[in-house]
């Protein structure tokens, strides 16, 4: 998994919804960076990134919470 650093040069798209993104992908919402595993329901599986959002850990985003998707440098 990457780091905050590494997610400093990712390209930020336009913000959709978190259950339009791809699986294994990364996402910013309120400038945080997580991890988006996958959904389950109406709820999904995401990894915070680094000590940004004050804790390391597993959080469960609605499915619809509209979200900044981040793309890998080509």
């Amino acid at each position: 998994m990457l780091n905050e650093h590494d997610l400093a040069d990712f390209e930020r798209l336009p913000v959709e919804k978190l259950y339009n993104l791809p699986r294994e992908s990364y996402f910013e919402f309120d400038n945080v960076p997580y991890y988006f595993d996958h959904v389950d329901g109406m709820y999904s599986l995401c990894i915070v990134i680094g000590k940004a959002a004050g804790f390391d850990g597993i959080i469960h985003f609605s499915a619809s919470t509209p979200v900044v998707p981040l793309k890998a440098p080509q």
